[in-house]
């Protein structure tokens, strides 16, 4: 394979060194898609069925159930694309579908998770202010919002972009193996502008937010009222950070570096090779 440096970093290609994966993603694919079509299918009828009773904050969480339900419905094609040793039967539209979803899963995700500790924050540091904003609309407005932003980005970026590519061996890659002259092109540009609005400036937010929050609640009383809402209010500021950490830092943090390596920021030597490595285990799959 060429080397990390910026003449020839756009040419190395991340091929599939594990073949373990090739039996380990499918039936995790499976699992994940089954659970949670049940878990968010169940939630979804449940705010359903009580949503007289549902707070404001509930717009949130309905989004975040409904864009995990269609993020599950394309684990099946992920599961077969990897069973097939990484070989995309079923076309470039398919191909492009199934990965939107999977990109308007991380983003909206991290998105509506930031509307959400941005409405504590007001709620618990200007709690008068926050009794104008119980107005469902405000809420309804800004994920529509979220979700056009979203969605726009990833039309623009898929009209303009062919993510089906031969492998070396004649398979066809679905989001991998992109040629020399996309990633000279704007595609570079694209994953460092999308991870930087739609990743880390949110999970900055929550970082600051979830620190004045919890610095505010650690001040309450001693009651038997505060001490619950404290432990309550504090494991779902745990939740959140814990998801974006575990499951979505790791993702945008290796493409971040990988396509910096691409284009010849970063001329570290092994960074490339590095990044391959570190992207062809994660359950997810992307741009290499």
């Amino acid at each position: 394979m060429p080397g990390s440096f910026p003449n020839n970093s756009a040419h190395l290609q991340c091929v599939a060194e594990a073949a373990f994966q090739h039996l380990l993603l499918p039936i995790v694919y499976s699992l994940v898609c089954v659970l949670s079509l049940a878990s968010n299918g169940g939630a979804l009828w449940s705010s359903w069925v009580y949503r007289a009773q549902a707070p404001p904050i509930m717009i949130f969480i309905y989004n975040l159930i409904i864009i995990d339900l269609l993020f599950a419905l394309s684990l099946p094609s992920q599961a077969m694309y990897h069973a097939r040793h990484n070989d995309w039967p079923f076309g470039e539209g398919l191909c492009k579908v199934t990965n939107a979803l999977f990109l308007a899963n991380m983003f909206c995700c991290t998105l509506f998770l930031a509307c959400i500790c941005l409405e504590r924050y007001v709620a618990v540091l200007h709690p008068v202010f926050y009794l104008r904003l119980k107005w469902p609309l405000y809420r309804v407005l800004l994920s529509m919002a979220i979700w056009s932003l979203v969605g726009i980005g990833l039309l623009i970026f898929f009209s303009k972009s062919t993510v089906t590519h031969r492998f070396s061996n004649g398979n066809t890659a679905c989001m991998e193996n992109f040629p020399a002259q996309i990633w000279n092109g704007s595609l570079a540009a694209m994953i460092l502008f999308s991870s930087a609005l739609g990743f880390f400036l949110p999970f900055l937010t929550i970082i600051i937010c979830s620190i004045v929050i919890a610095h505010r609640i650690m001040n309450l009383g001693h009651g038997t009222m505060q001490s619950s809402l404290r432990r309550h209010s504090l494991q779902t500021l745990l939740m959140v950070m814990s998801l974006l950490i575990f499951c979505f830092l790791p993702f945008h943090t290796i493409h971040v570096l990988h396509t910096l390596g691409r284009i010849g920021v970063l001329s570290a030597p092994g960074l490339l090779h590095f990044t391959c490595s570190a992207q062809r285990p994660r359950l997810y799959h992307g741009l290499v």
